[in-house]
Parts: C-alpha cells; structure tokens; sequence
C-alpha cells in the first residue's frame, strides 16, 4: 500500500446557476463526473483530477449556455 492508503480525499464541485444570463458556472475537482440534463440535451461538464487540499495541478472555471 501506498503511503496515503487510508487516507480521505475530498473532492469539490461548486455550481452557480445564472437563469438570468441562462448559464451554469462550474469548477471541478477530484474524481467527479457531472452532467447538465435539459428537454432538448445532455452534455458533460468538465473537472479536474485532484485532491482539494493536497494535490490540486489546476483549477478552472467552466460556463456553459
């Protein structure tokens, strides 16, 4: 076993939704999958791989329509 075996790892995913400007912000970290579910689509949104605290290589802010 590795050195963190055992540990927790968090994961974050933070989303505002904007109904005014019809858009959703996003920022993703850790092991997440998401997904946006309307009456005409689905799309995947995007995260990170990471573990909040620790090891965060990227932070990034997504705003889909």
């Amino acid at each position: 076993m590795g050195k963190d075996a055992g540990a927790a790892s968090i994961r974050f995913a933070p989303a505002q939704i904007d109904r005014t400007q019809q858009t959703v912000c996003f920022a993703g970290i850790g092991n997440i999958s998401g997904v946006m579910v309307t009456d005409r689509q689905t799309r995947s949104i995007v995260s990170y791989n990471g573990t909040v605290g620790h090891l965060m290589p990227k932070v990034a802010e997504f705003v889909y329509p």
